[in-house]
């Protein structure tokens, strides 16, 4: 502390408990709790710290934390959220609605949706945009340099973040040396996230946190790898992305995925462009 100090009673010890209480408690001293303290003969710093380590303290502190973190869910970070669709109506509304609260903007390009997805995203609150498809590479370049604001969060239709992990983000962003965040995933056989799948592969990096900068893109028609600086880094701690695609992409919808994902794959192999992993894996051959 630093000045003078003004006690208003006699007794300066219990002006100095007084504000222990107001400081560690929210309140004014109880007169029982009050009478105990300055009797009692315990130095200053043991009543200190009786007082700080009280339930009650340990409850108003829990409390203050809280606090904090609702309202840096409710504040809007230089972040957009983009997103590439195509007949997602089902899914895509819990991929927005998961961050919907704390970025600045929302961007959607819809590659031929014949469902509501288009209708759904301009319902809460997307900027959306109507382009034709060709490769996945592609498409999230221009899904990414679409975005306004100075960070972009890339998230797939299938995909959300949870409200637990959103403060994270925060702290990523205001790293001043890193352009390039990857995020690790983990893939869900259900909604409610009893049975993750793959776990042999977490943390399963996905590169789709960076800064908005022209120079920074992505390559590879699929399974595209991000490019454009060498200022990045990965973030164990999350936010984690949580994926979907079983719950969405079933029968024929996977089959149709699977499909599109082998001829992409080979027109890249055909072109030299290097692959260490199958256009399908194994777990989505069926």
């Amino acid at each position: 502390m630093t000045g003078s100090r003004i006690f208003f009673n006699e007794d300066p010890r219990e002006d100095v408990i007084r504000l222990f209480y107001k400081e560690l408690l929210g309140r004014e001293p109880d007169e029982e709790g009050l009478t105990y303290y300055v009797n009692s003969g315990q130095g200053l710093d043991i009543v200190y710290v009786t007082i700080y380590t009280s339930e009650e303290a340990k409850k108003k502190r829990a409390l203050e934390v809280k606090r904090e973190q609702e309202k840096l869910l409710k504040k809007e970070l230089p972040i957009t959220l983009a997103i590439f669709a195509k007949d997602a109506e089902d899914s895509i509304v819990h991929t927005i609605n998961s961050v919907k609260s704390i970025v600045s903007e929302i961007i959607v390009v819809d590659t031929g949706s014949t469902d509501n997805t288009v209708s759904v995203c301009k319902d809460l609150g997307a900027r959306v945009y109507s382009v034709g498809f060709s490769d996945f590479g592609s498409i999230r370049t221009i899904t990414g340099h679409l975005s306004r604001e100075e960070w972009v969060l890339g998230l797939d239709a299938d995909e959300i973040l949870l409200e637990e992990d959103i403060p994270i983000l925060k702290e990523l962003i205001s790293c001043d040396n890193i352009d390039i965040w990857g995020l690790p995933r983990k893939r869900w056989l259900d909604l409610g996230m009893t049975t993750q799948v793959e776990k042999e592969v977490y943390p399963d990096w996905q590169y789709r946190l960076f800064r908005n900068k022209t120079t920074i893109y992505y390559k590879r028609r699929v399974h595209e790898i991000i490019e454009g600086s060498g200022r990045r880094g990965e973030s164990v701690e999350g936010p984690h992305i949580h994926h979907f695609q079983d719950v969405y992409k079933t029968g024929n919808k996977l089959k149709e995925r699977n499909e599109h994902y082998q001829k992409l794959y080979d027109t890249d192999i055909a072109e030299g462009i290097e692959h260490k992993e199958p256009a399908v894996q194994k777990i989505d051959e069926r």
